[in-house]
């Protein structure tokens, strides 16, 4: 009985704050993830035509973000963490395709 009423208790309770997504302007996120984090934006593409995906990171402190955009301005941050490694881009061999 015990046991059930514990494992009730975890189900009623809500997902840590961590685990809820960050959703704002676009300009507002940018914008802090610049000043606090020292982070740039370093690339995007479109996941489809109403969202754009972009990724941000700072070289120095190694973080990154991982930014959804919808149409309306809407930014969500996917993830974020750290210790981002820049790779630089392979240059394809003559002759072999990549």
């Amino acid at each position: 009985m015990l046991i059930a009423a514990t494992l009730l208790g975890l189900a009623a309770t809500p997902p840590p704050l961590q685990a809820q997504t960050a959703c704002g302007s676009r300009d507002r996120i940018v914008e802090r993830l610049a000043e606090k984090y020292g982070e740039q934006h370093r690339g995007s593409g479109l996941q489809d035509p109403s969202r754009l995906v972009e990724v941000w990171i700072s070289q120095s402190t190694g973080t990154w973000t991982l930014l959804f955009t919808r149409a309306d301005g809407l930014a969500c941050i996917a993830a974020s963490g750290s210790n981002w490694l820049d790779y630089p881009p392979r240059l394809a061999a003559a002759g072999v395709d990549s």
